[in-house]
């Protein structure tokens, strides 16, 4: 018995699950460090920011977006259905953004998301009514490092304001891929082609 297998220079994942696997090393996927600016942004000193107030805390989080070094929207969406998070990734030259299905979930997923990518670094951007908050996860745990959510506002995707402004939503932009709709075993699937692209580049 043969399997056909596609005529193009893509790699040929198996229809069985246990030739899929999800690398342990997931550096293929994250954009160069000199496209993302990410070390430049978290690098820089920023001033202690004001303390919340109790009305800001009483605020709930209306939208919360992951700024992730992901070098494509597609195998982020794969991540986030193997970490149980529900997002919209959307695709940037300065690496992919999550933007999560149910903002009050935020801390959750962005300790699970990062858990996924290990030796990486993601920002985790929350909106309230009256302020945005960031804050700097790798390996499931929230640093202490102070950043202010200026700077990735500035430096960071073009998109990212829109988004985290409301003014745009990720059904807007094209190339969106949402995490709904995506299998376990099609995640795997998509992490393990994006990997064998990246070690092949």
């Amino acid at each position: 018995m043969t399997t056909d297998q596609p005529d193009r220079d893509d790699e040929w994942v198996p229809d069985g699950l246990d030739g899929v696997v999800v690398p342990d090393d997931l550096s293929s996927l994250v954009v160069p460090d000199d496209l993302s600016g990410m070390d430049k942004l978290l690098g820089e000193p920023t001033p202690e920011p004001a303390p919340d107030t109790p009305a800001d805390l009483d605020e709930p989080v209306t939208i919360a977006i992951l700024l992730t070094p992901v070098v494509a929207a597609e195998p982020l969406a794969a991540v986030c259905v193997l970490a149980g998070v529900h997002a919209d990734a959307v695709g940037s030259n300065a690496g992919s953004l999550a933007v999560l299905a149910d903002p009050t979930t935020a801390s959750t997923a962005a300790a699970n998301v990062s858990r996924m990518l290990p030796g990486t670094q993601l920002v985790l951007l929350e909106r309230r009514d009256s302020s945005i908050e960031a804050g700097v996860w790798s390996h499931g745990v929230r640093g202490d490092q102070v950043v202010a959510p200026g700077l990735f506002l500035d430096e960071g995707p073009a998109v990212l304001e829109d988004l985290l402004l409301g003014d745009t939503t990720p059904a807007d932009l094209e190339g969106t891929v949402p995490s709904a709709g995506i299998s376990r075993f099609e995640a795997l699937r998509l992490i393990s082609k994006a990997a064998w692209r990246g070690r092949k580049h």
